[in-house]
């Protein structure tokens, strides 16, 4: 008996998956990196996680634009839900994340600078 002769593999749309898998390798990136390397310099945390946000905002952004004229539809055989509404919370939460990313980068080195001083 052949298993394998009635398995249908899901379609996978990663185009449409992209937003999610950029967060994810960034992630992935900066704590792999940052926990196998010397202490990085001040502010690359920022950098890198900053970078990784506007990049799957971007990318979820051409999305938006393209779903003007689709309809919503789901991923990986009903999976995940892909609509405007879903990339819409996307590009805000990477807004979010960069926005926290640099202020938290700028308010440590000016919290570090004030330090130095009063020593």
């Amino acid at each position: 008996m052949d298993v394998t002769a009635d398995f249908m593999p899901p379609t996978i749309e990663w185009f449409a998956l992209s937003p999610y898998i950029a967060l994810l390798a960034g992630a992935l990136v900066l704590l792999l990196v940052g926990s196998l390397t010397p202490r990085w310099p001040r502010g690359w945390y920022a950098i890198v996680a900053a970078t990784t946000a506007g990049v799957a905002a971007v990318l979820a952004g051409l999305q938006f634009a393209a779903l003007e004229t689709e309809a919503a539809r789901t991923l990986v055989k009903g999976t995940i839900a892909h609509d405007r509404f879903g990339l819409l919370a996307i590009i805000a939460v990477c807004f979010t994340v960069v926005m926290s990313a640099m202020t938290t980068s700028d308010a440590a080195s000016h919290d570090s600078l004030d330090t130095r001083s009063k020593s």
